[in-house]
């Protein structure tokens, strides 16, 4: 394998990977997780691994990139529930997000199949009538 061959294949499994990323909307995530691996690295050499992880992780002491991506993802809830309250606008049986409606029910529905039903297909026989008693 060429050198050349072995760098495309680098850059298709990068672009790969960046799809997939942005796609999933994983770019917070691995922010997130970047900043805790600092939290860790930077540790006091005092206390162990599994402490500092705890440490990183609860969020009780959070660094510059935390309060970011906190005050980021809040901005980015704001907007979201700013689109949703312009779309009830539009749609005003959506105001209420939190309750959901159920459709009424209705005595003697009508049952409507999708796909006709042919007599050709059929392989019983019809049901014959019995016979009328004489008499």
């Amino acid at each position: 394998m060429t050198f050349f061959a072995f760098m495309l294949r680098v850059a298709k499994a990068l672009v790969t990977i960046l799809c997939i990323v942005s796609l999933l909307d994983l770019s917070w995530m691995g922010l997130q997780v970047y900043a805790w691996a600092k939290m860790v690295q930077d540790r006091p050499t005092d206390i162990g691994w599994t402490q500092a992880i705890a440490d990183a992780i609860s969020g009780d002491d959070p660094c510059k990139v935390c309060l970011y991506i906190q005050s980021a993802q809040g901005k980015e809830q704001d907007n979201q529930r700013a689109t949703n309250v312009k779309q009830s606008l539009r749609q005003p049986m959506s105001l209420c997000t939190g309750i959901s409606v159920q459709p009424a029910t209705i005595i003697g529905t009508v049952n409507h199949f999708h796909r006709e039903e042919s007599r050709l297909l059929r392989r019983e026989r019809p049901p014959v009538p019995p016979p009328k008693q004489l008499g």
